[in-house]
C-alpha cells in the first residue's frame, strides 16, 4: 500500500490561531486506567511545568488530550456496513474521566468511535457482532489509534501508549517538520529498524488520508485468507500502508531509541549499547505484567528494587495519585461552599429579599403555592444560584409542610388540585 501525499489539507482555516498541537493518549478499558493517570502525571511534570517555567518558548503550549474509545460504532466510511456489536470490559463514563482527570491532569476528553476489529474471515462479516472471545481479540480497540489520523482538528499530534512515561521534555517532536504522508515520525520496533511500532508515533493527521486508510482496510485480501488467531494487528497494518518508512522519509521520521525505550532491556547489554549514556526521554514498560499491576506477595514487591523503571514508575503513580486525591478534595469543598452559601443566601438580609419570601404557606390552593415558588426560583436564580439549587430552597420556603411529608407521585397532584 501506498498513502496518499498530504501536502494540502482540506478545511484547513487560514486565519485566526492556529491548530493546536496535542500530546495523546487513549482510554480502550478500565484497566489501563491507573496507567492513563501515571503517563499524564509524567506529562505535565517534564513537559508542561517544563514549558511554563520558561525554558521552552511556546506562544500556543501544546493540549494533553485523552482520547476515549466507545465501542458499538461502525467504521466510517462511503460503503455501507453493518453496525459492530463488540463487547467491552469498560465501565467508566466519559462523564467519569473528565471527573478524575480534567483539568488537572488533562486538557480534555475526546470522545470517538471504536475501530471494529476485523475479526472474521471475510471483510463483510467482520462488521458482524459477536460475543466470542475467540473470535474478538482482548486488543481489539488498539485498532483506533487509525482515527488518529482523522483528527485534522489538531496540527500535529504525539501519540503515546498508557504503558508509557514520560521522562524528559517531548514537546519538540512536535515540532517536528511533517512528512507529507500524515505520519511525521516512529520509533522503530526493537528487534527490526525497518518496522515501527504504534506505541510513539508524531501524526500530521488528514481526513484524505484517513479515509484513504478506511478503504483499503476494507479492500485487504490478507482479512480473507487469515483465521482469527493469526490476523493481521495494527501495527503490521500501518507498516504495510506506510511502506516506504523510513527509506522514502526524513531522517528524522526514525525516532532514536531514546523516545521508545523497552524496559524488557533494562540491565542488560543492549540496553548500553542502544541507550549508552544518553538521557531516555520515553520509558516503554512492554512486560506482559505492567508496572500498575502490583504483585500479591511480598517477595515479589522486594524483587523490584529502588533503582529500576518499576520503582521510578510506582513513586510517580503514587505521586500522581496525591494530586488526583487532592483535585478531587478541592472538587468536593467547592460544592460544599456553594451548598454553603446557598444556605446562608435563605436567611433574607433586606426588606425587599424578605417580602419576597413572605407567603401564605398554609395556603391549601396548590396553584397558588406553584405560583410563588415559580416566582421565588426566579428571584434565587438571578442571584447566581444554580437551577437544582434554586429550586430546594424555594420548595423549602414555600412549600406547605404537609405536601412535604407527601410522596411524589402525591405532590404532583396535590399541585393541579387533584387532591
Amino acid at each position: 500500500m501506498n498513502a496518499p501525499s498530504n501536502e494540502s489539507k482540506v478545511g484547513v482555516s487560514m486565519f485566526g490561531p492556529p491548530r493546536p498541537k496535542a500530546i495523546m493518549t487513549m482510554f480502550t478499558s478500565d484497566m489501563y486506567l491507573p496507567g492513563i493517570q501515571t503517563l499524564l502525571y509524567s506529562i505535565r511534570k517534564n513537559v508542561l511545568q517544563v514549558n511554563k517555567g520558561g525554558k521552552v518558548q511556546r506562544q500556543y503550549p501544546p493540549e494533553v488530550v485523552v482520547v476515549d474509545i466507545r465501542r458499538d460504532q461502525s467504521l466510517p466510511s462511503s460503503s455501507t456496513s453493518s453496525t459492530t456489536t463488540t463487547t467491552t470490559t469498560t465501565t467508566t463514563t466519559t462523564t467519569d474521566l473528565k471527573y478524575l482527570l480534567c483539568p488537572h491532569l488533562c486538557t480534555r476528553i475526546l470522545t470517538v468511535d471504536d475501530w471494529p476489529h476485523p475479526s472474521s474471515n471475510n471483510v463483510e462479516a467482520q462488521f458482524q457482532a459477536t460475543t466470542d472471545t475467540s473470535v474478538t481479540p482482548t486488543g481489539a480497540s488498539s485498532w483506533s489509534k487509525l482515527r488518529l489520523f482523522g483528527l485534522q482538528q489538531y496540527d500535529t499530534i504525539l501519540f503515546l501508549d498508557a504503558d508509557c512515561l514520560v521522562m524528559q521534555d517531548v514537546s519538540p517532536l512536535l515540532d517536528l517538520s511533517p512528512s507529507g504522508m500524515a505520519l511525521t515520525a516512529a520509533a522503530p520496533c526493537k528487534d527490526s529498524m525497518d518496522q515501527f511500532r504504534t506505541n510513539v508515533m508524531v501524526l500530521s493527521p488528514s481526513t484524505k488520508v484517513f479515509d484513504d486508510m478506511a478503504l483499503q482496510y476494507q479492500q485487504q485480501e490478507i482479512f480473507h485468507s487469515q483465521s482469527p488467531s493469526t490476523i493481521l494487528d495494527v501495527d503490521a497494518f500501518l507498516n504495510s500502508y506506510f511502506s516506504t518508512w523510513p527509506e522514502q522519509f526524513p531522517s528524522e521520521a526514525c525516532l532514536a531509541p531514546r523516545y521508545n525505550a523497552p524496559v524488557s532491556w533494562f540491565g542488560s547489554n543492549k540496553w548500553k549499547e542502544e541507550l549508552g549514556s544518553e538521557e531516555t526521554y520515553i520509558l516503554h514498560f512492554d512486560t506482559d505484567t505492567k508496572p500498575w499491576e502490583f504483585p500479591s506477595s511480598v517477595e515479589a514487591n522486594e524483587n523490584i528494587g529502588t533503582n529500576t523503571p518499576q520503582s521510578l514508575y510506582r513513586a510517580l503513580l503514587m505521586e500522581s495519585q496525591y494530586l488526583v486525591d487532592g483535585s478531587l478534595q478541592k472538587k468536593k469543598k467547592k460544592k460544599a461552599l456553594q451548598r454553603r452559601n446557598v444556605s446562608a443566601k435563605r436567611q433574607p438580609s433586606t426588606q425587599s429579599t424578605s417580602a419576597t419570601v413572605t407567603a401564605p404557606t398554609n395556603s391549601n390552593d396548590p396553584r397558588t403555592i406553584h405560583q410563588m415558588i415559580h416566582r421565588r426560583f426566579k428571584h434565587l436564580r438571578k442571584q447566581g444560584i444554580s437551577m437544582e439549587d434554586a429550586m430546594v430552597q424555594a420548595r423549602e420556603e414555600l412549600q406547605p409542610q404537609q405536601q412535604e411529608s407527601m410522596d411524589p407521585a402525591s405532590q404532583v397532584a396535590a399541585m393541579f388540585g387533584m387532591v
